[in-house]
């Protein structure tokens, strides 16, 4: 993926950081950041919005607890 800048849609994407690293917008998409660094620098430029959530690696989104919060599940909205 090269030379997109924003990322919209619904669903869920996944992308490396570096991919990551090249949009400005994401709009209604859950991203899911591929490998396993959760080590990540978020681009400066970047805005989340309409729900549109990045998901750090190694995460289980299957697992929830009884509130139905998601175990070990990283996420990051609202950012910007």
């Amino acid at each position: 993926m090269t030379g997109i800048e924003k990322l919209s849609g619904t669903g869920t994407v996944i992308l490396s950081a570096s991919q990551l690293a090249s949009l400005n917008t994401i709009n209604g998409v859950t991203v899911q950041i591929s490998g396993d660094n959760t080590d990540l620098t978020l681009p400066s430029n970047l805005t989340l919005v309409n729900g549109a959530r990045i998901l750090l690696p190694n995460t289980d989104s299957e697992l929830s607890d009884e509130n139905g919060n998601f175990v070990g599940l990283q996420v990051m909205t609202n950012y910007r």
